[in-house]
């Protein structure tokens, strides 16, 4: 895979369209892209079939179905469990994994093994992920959440060996190793993708509108993003209105913008219209 490009900014910002603008274009220059939606608010569809856009044969689009996502992944769960425990026990932990299913982190631990699998199994298929966030706050805890969720994998993994070692003369020897394999699978997989994100040809294209309250959140946003080494490929600023119409409706956007460059300057800082032509921004608009 060439480019990871995450499109990333507070809600309604743009992020949808834009990210959609910068698959098209990718696969315009022949690239075979994939376009993935992480957001659980997603509406990548709708805002395809409000422009009458269809993608090209070389671009793939994904709009990840969060529910659906969890159910699988508590299914393969407790699908592993039942190896290795006795019927009456196995519905006590059933119950307790289901309930864990509805708690907070858990949709953002399912999009990290989702996301992860994606890295590896399709690596090879795509030059292109573009992948379309949630706001800022969840997209930020979610990165977090994959450095956290392999460090403790590798906690685990290595308690594992442990026991494997321990009871390598037991009759139990096979589960624990089938236990200890699956661990271990998970973490490298969710490692790859922690190095790819941080070390890799991963970007993050921040996406605000010329307002204050987006210009402070932006700012914030970088400010997370570098602190925990991410790489920042472009700062969008989105919807900027023409100087014809009344200043009453631009507010105090040239100011905002200027701010934005002098806060912003180290980065590249594209600017986009605000047009709703998404043909007219195809052609215009480089991302």
């Amino acid at each position: 895979m060439e480019e990871i490009i995450f499109f990333t900014g507070k809600g309604g910002v743009g992020k949808t369209t834009l990210s959609l603008i910068s698959a098209l274009k990718r696969a315009k220059e022949g690239k075979k892209v994939l376009l993935i939606s992480i957001d659980p608010a997603h509406s990548l569809s709708d805002v395809m079939n409000e422009a009458k856009v269809v993608a090209p044969n070389n671009m793939d689009i994904l709009e990840i179905d969060i529910l659906k996502e969890t159910q699988k992944y508590i299914r393969s769960a407790l699908e592993n469990i039942r190896k290795f425990i006795g019927s009456e026990t196995f519905e006590k932990v059933r119950k307790t994994v289901e309930s864990v299913a509805e708690s907070p982190g858990t949709e953002d631990a399912v999009l990290i093994d989702f996301l992860s699998r994606l890295v590896v199994e399709k690596a090879d298929k795509y030059s292109s992920l573009i992948i379309d966030t949630a706001p800022s706050g969840h997209t930020l805890r979610f990165l977090r959440d994959i450095s956290s969720a392999g460090s403790l994998l590798e906690f685990i993994s290595k308690e594992a060996r442990n026991i494997e070692h321990l009871k390598n003369l037991s009759g139990t020897l096979k589960g624990n190793i089938e236990i200890s394999n699956i661990l271990r699978e998970r973490y490298e997989r969710i490692r790859k993708l922690d190095i790819t994100i941080k070390k890799g040809n991963a970007y993050f294209f921040v996406v605000m509108n010329p307002d204050y309250v987006s210009l402070m959140e932006t700012k914030r946003l970088i400010e997370s993003l570098e602190k925990i080494n991410l790489k920042i490929g472009a700062i969008i600023i989105n919807k900027i209105m023409p100087s014809h119409i009344p200043e009453e409706y631009r507010g105090d956007q040239e100011e905002i913008i200027r701010r934005a460059e002098r806060e912003f300057g180290r980065f590249k800082i594209i600017k986009v219209p605000f047009i709703r032509d998404m043909g007219f921004l195809f052609e215009k608009v480089n991302i």
